[in-house]
């Protein structure tokens, strides 16, 4: 396969962009928005190694991988849900869940969705540009013109308020091609404590894949959604994320991102979320391999008494890359973040985690703490882990750690000498290490769920004793 260096990769994007805005039905304000966005990322390019938040990543997987631009914005219902069915058929789903929407390639298969009825709080619409309604849910577009004024866009509030394509180039690439997720508005009157599970299928065949969601959490409101990131066989092309997510006052809402694509998958995910007075957000993020796997979270903590709670778990074989920046913004007094991060790296992985807590001049009196623990078990394995306080105030209670380390040989011995053989102590020590995530997981259903996965994905990454 021929290499493509990131920048000629970039400008071949940007020239497949026209063809592809003519196949989409949408008002001209918006082909102006996509427009806007492909020219900050052509401005931006991809990023690359001088940067200080790419210093330790490369994006050689995605240059060999070269996917290619969607050149057609309405493909194949039917071949859609022909690949839905069989990733269906063929790969574990959690249980218990409200409401599941599925998604080929960014595109909304309502055949293959469950989804509830009229009476529920919790409402679901496809990002696509045309009047849509299916039962027993009503499905409404995100961009549509007036029929009084065929110019006219509508957007729901909030679309690109939290992610600027102007200061990021993976975003600005998913604001130009976005064509498919949705909008999901959480009534103030849900307080289910079944997941709403949104996922996300990769067929492997369209290249660049550009998913958008904004989820809004009424005030008062309390709920979880997952967003539950698969693929068709080894995962081939690039998933480009982004979610924008609003929780506004009292509401409480966990987010759960699910990464388990396959092993030659690149996936570059941008959340960003903003908080009102009293709110709770909690994201977890398990991202479970991948050749090439970035996570980006920005968490906006806009008002007094609002807590935010990061918990991600990160498990690497083979030559996997994966990366997690976290940057929590304390913008008023009296606010709560904690982050606990949890990394287990086999083989000749590698592992990033940056985090930052920025604290305003004005935040006084908050609480954070930050910490990420990483697990070796391999000689070539590898972590680069920078957690960072950047304080403007001075009364306040912040802490931060990491720690980087191998399976503990006394606790090893000790195992050995109650009868297990060394690969199966060497694993019950790495379930341990990961407990801690898969428990704080909201519901024993999906806590078990993703315990299973992870259970999985660990027996790929050198828990055996290396040879």
């Amino acid at each position: 396969m021929k290499r493509v260096a990131s920048q000629e990769l970039a400008k071949q994007w940007a020239a497949a962009f026209p063809a592809f805005a003519d196949t989409l039905d949408e008002p001209a304000s918006l082909r102006f928005l996509r427009e806007e966005a492909l020219a900050h990322f052509s401005d931006l390019g991809l990023p690359h190694a001088k940067l200080e938040a790419w210093r330790s990543t490369s994006l050689a997987p995605l240059e060999r991988s070269a996917p290619s631009a969607p050149v057609d914005g309405s493909p194949d219902p039917q071949a859609l849900l022909a690949t839905a069915h069989r990733v269906l058929g063929d790969t574990p789903m959690p249980q218990e869940m409200a409401a599941r929407a599925v998604f080929v390639d960014g595109h909304l298969c309502p055949e293959a969705s469950t989804l509830p009825g009229d009476a529920s709080p919790i409402a679901f619409s496809p990002i696509t540009f045309g009047p849509i309604a299916f039962s027993p849910i009503a499905f409404s577009p995100i961009a549509h013109s007036d029929p009084a004024e065929p110019d006219s866009q509508i957007l729901p509030p909030g679309f690109g308020e939290l992610a600027s394509p102007k200061q990021d180039s993976f975003v600005a690439l998913n604001t130009a091609f976005f064509n498919g997720g949705g909008l999901v508005e959480i009534g103030a009157s849900a307080s289910d404590d079944a997941p709403v599970h949104l996922l996300l299928i990769s067929s492997g065949s369209a290249g660049l894949v550009c998913p958008r969601f904004l989820v809004r959490a009424r005030a008062g409101s309390r709920a979880t959604v997952v967003l539950d990131f698969v693929s068709e066989g080894s995962g081939e092309g690039l998933v480009n994320a982004v979610c924008e997510i609003f929780v506004e006052e009292n509401a409480t809402l966990d987010c759960v991102l699910l990464q388990r694509e396959g092993s030659k998958a690149i996936h570059i995910g941008n959340l960003h979320s903003q908080q009102q007075r009293g709110s709770q957000l909690r994201a977890h993020t398990v991202t479970l391999g991948g050749a090439l796997v970035r996570n980006a979270l920005e968490a906006h903590l806009g008002d007094e008494g609002a807590e935010v709670d990061l918990r991600g778990l990160y498990i690497g074989s083979d030559d996997e890359h994966i990366d997690n920046h976290t940057l929590i913004d304390h913008a008023l007094p009296h606010t709560i973040s904690r982050q606990v991060y949890k990394g287990v790296l086999g083989d000749r992985s590698r592992g990033v985690f940056r985090g930052l807590v920025h604290v305003r001049p004005n935040a006084q009196k908050i609480d954070s703490s930050q910490s990420n623990k990483n697990l070796l078990l391999s000689e070539k394995a590898r972590i680069d882990t920078r957690p960072q306080l950047e304080i403007h105030a001075d009364d306040v209670k912040c802490s931060h750690g990491s720690t980087v380390g191998k399976l503990d040989e006394e606790a090893l011995f000790y195992l050995r000498s109650r009868g297990l053989s060394k690969n199966d102590a060497r694993g019950l020590l790495t379930r341990g290490f990961t407990a801690e995530i898969c428990e704080a997981l909201p519901g024993q259903a999906l806590s078990d769920f993703v315990r299973d996965q992870a259970m999985d994905a660990l027996s790929r990454c050198g828990t055996k004793e290396p040879t």
